[in-house]
């Protein structure tokens, strides 16, 4: 093998190396909002959704 084509290799698998790293970072972006999103809709619904109405009929 040539230099220069060892060097091209070289490049390409830093090259990858720093691709995977940024979807992996992506990905674990979209986890993590998925997660808070989650979290939140749970908050949301234990605080609004789920609470005891009392209903009363006006007195006629």
């Amino acid at each position: 093998m040539a230099s220069d084509e060892i060097e091209n290799i070289s490049y390409l698998h830093d090259t990858m190396h720093e691709l995977d790293n940024t979807m992996t970072a992506y990905y674990n972006s979209i986890v993590n909002s998925s997660d808070e999103f989650a979290d939140s809709k749970i908050q949301f619904h234990s605080t609004h959704l789920h609470v005891d109405m009392q209903v009363t009929l006006p007195d006629d």
